[in-house]
C-alpha cells in the first residue's frame, strides 16, 4: 500500500485540513524537477527548488499551530479538571469528571496519534526529495522540522 494511502486510512477526519499535505509535496517536488530537468548547471539546482522547500516549510508551520492549539486546549482542560476535583464530589459529578477525563485522554491520543504520522510524512518526503533533487534537503530541512516542540 502506498503511504498516501496509509496515511490517509490514519487521518482523523475532523483534522484532515490540518495534516502535511503529502500530496502536494510530492506534486509540487515532481514539478519542480520536470522544470529542473532542462537545466544541467548544477549551482542553480537549490534554487530550481525552492518551490517545493517554500512549500514544503508553510505545511510544517501549519501541521505545528494545529499541534500548539490542540496542546493548549488539552493543558485548559487539564486544569479544569484539577480544579473540579474534590473528595467529597456526589456520584453523578464523579461520573461527569472521569467522561471529561476519558474525553481529555481521547484528545491527547488523537494529538499523538497526529504527531507520529505528520513526522512520518515529513521523514517520507525528505527522503523522496533528496533522491529526486540530488541534494541534501533531509539535511536542510530536517533540523528545523525538529525545532518545533
Amino acid at each position: 500500500m502506498k503511504f498516501e494511502q496509509q496515511l490517509a486510512l490514519k487521518t482523523i477526519p475532523s483534522w484532515s485540513p490540518h495534516y502535511l499535505n503529502y500530496k502536494k509535496l510530492k506534486a509540487t517536488l515532481y514539478g519542480n524537477a520536470e522544470l529542473a530537468n532542462g537545466h544541467t548547471d548544477p549551482s542553480n539546482r537549490s534554487e530550481q527548488f525552492s518551490g517545493f522547500r517554500t512549500y514544503f516549510l508553510s505545511e510544517v508551520e501549519k501541521v505545528n499551530r494545529r499541534y500548539d492549539d490542540q496542546e493548549s486546549r488539552a493543558c485548559e482542560s487539564l486544569k479544569t479538571l484539577k480544579a473540579q476535583w474534590t473528595a467529597t464530589q456526589s456520584d453523578q459529578e464523579t461520573e461527569d469528571w472521569k467522561t471529561a477525563f476519558s474525553k481529555l485522554l481521547r484528545q491527547l491520543e488523537n494529538l499523538a496519534d497526529f504527531t507520529q504520522s505528520n513526522i512520518t510524512a515529513c521523514r517520507k518526503i525528505l527522503k523522496k526529495a533528496d533522491k529526486v533533487t540530488k541534494l541534501a534537503m533531509t539535511r536542510e530541512l530536517w533540523p528545523i522540522v525538529t525545532s518545533y516542540r
